[in-house]
């Protein structure tokens, strides 16, 4: 119980009557080719990339990054002698999308039309699972979501300002460990595509390159 002047007992913040609104949307994204790149370029960008193995195949690769923006609207009540500050969320938009998502293909391709066909193939299988993982993401984070601001639908603060900044600290940190979770789950699926026997398959595929 928070108490005011002279020791009075200040009323608690009432529950919202209404939930805020709550929403999380995939802005879309095209992914790019490069072909300026050497293949000692991309080499190199391979320890850069936490899901490639050492044996990753440099004559093209698959970059990009997951990014988010987040929106709070709030609802303030200043508190007088015998009521608190209440601090309370009207609306809460987050976006997801990907940075810059990239196919290269190793320069030196432009003379191996049947390796870089199959290369390209291969990459793109990359970009797929990407796709997929981002529509898990996308229910994934509305169900966290939906628990976050379950929990911080009001809060009592001692003034608005720092109040809205813990709570889009929070938001931001929830928000983090989602992705940390994603990450996890991504790697495991872009891993399991870089096998020997794919690098065989691309190998076998074209016999005169």
């Amino acid at each position: 119980m928070l108490l005011g002047a002279q020791g009075v007992a200040l009323a608690d913040c009432d529950a919202p009557s209404t939930l805020p609104s709550l929403e999380v949307k995939v802005v879309p994204w095209d992914v790019r080719y490069d072909y300026t790149r050497s293949q000692a370029e991309l080499t190199a960008f391979v320890d850069k990339q936490a899901w490639l193995s050492n044996g990753h195949h440099a004559r093209g690769l698959y970059r990009s990054e997951i990014m988010h923006r987040q929106l709070i609207d709030f609802n303030e009540e200043l508190g007088g002698w015998a009521s608190p500050n209440c601090l309370g969320l009207s609306r809460v938009s987050i976006e997801l999308t990907y940075y810059q998502p990239t196919i290269y293909l190793a320069k030196e391709l432009a003379w191996a039309r049947c390796v870089a066909n199959e290369v390209r193939r291969h990459e793109q299988k990359h970009a797929l699972v990407d796709r997929e993982m981002m529509e898990w993401m996308h229910a994934y984070l509305q169900g966290e979501l939906v628990k976050w601001a379950g929990l911080n639908l009001v809060h009592e603060v001692p003034d608005m300002l720092s109040g809205k900044a813990e709570m889009a600290r929070d938001l931001n940190a929830m928000v983090k460990r989602a992705i940390d979770v994603y990450t996890d789950k991504r790697n495991q699926r872009q891993i399991a595509i870089d096998t020997p026997q794919e690098y065989k398959r691309i190998e076998l595929a074209c016999p005169n390159n």
